[in-house]
């Protein structure tokens, strides 16, 4: 008994480390999608990051101005997930913003897509796959009013 106790707690220690951060900013971060096994965000299988300072790179976008630097990416969802939400949106100088991401049921961002959305730290919960039944497979991200 004494040993399964331990091994529970082993158990929950690695589980702990082992699942997708809940928004916690890394320096150079611009916006960060989690996916889920549950259709309802629930039970994190993974993540998916764009950055300011490397590939794949967070476009910004100007109140009135067109979509800038954002590069398509690839998102690696894992197979099993059943739903995913934009978590947080980081500006390029720091704290906490608005952001967006397009996805895409194609690689290449190609193929039916969809747009999701960041504001501050609140996200919604979105289906894993397009309306064809596909997964996500590549997106492009961008912070609102950002500076260009």
């Amino acid at each position: 008994m004494h040993i399964s106790n331990n091994l529970a707690a082993i158990a929950a220690a690695v589980l702990a480390v082992t699942q997708p951060a809940a928004a916690a900013p890394v320096d150079g971060m611009g916006l960060q999608i989690n996916f889920y096994k549950s259709p309802t965000c629930g039970e994190p299988t993974g993540e998916a990051f764009t950055w300011w300072n490397k590939f794949p790179l967070t476009g910004r976008r100007g109140s009135t101005g067109p979509y800038k630097e954002a590069q398509c990416f690839s998102l690696n969802m894992p197979g099993n997930s059943g739903s995913l939400k934009a978590a947080a949106a980081y500006a390029s100088q720091g704290g906490v913003t608005d952001g967006e991401c397009w996805l895409y049921d194609d690689w290449g961002c190609k193929g039916n897509s969809k747009l999701i959305k960041s504001i501050g730290m609140q996200a919604d919960c979105h289906a894993s796959r397009s309306k064809d039944k596909w997964l996500w497979k590549s997106a492009w991200c961008t912070t609102v009013n950002s500076p260009w």
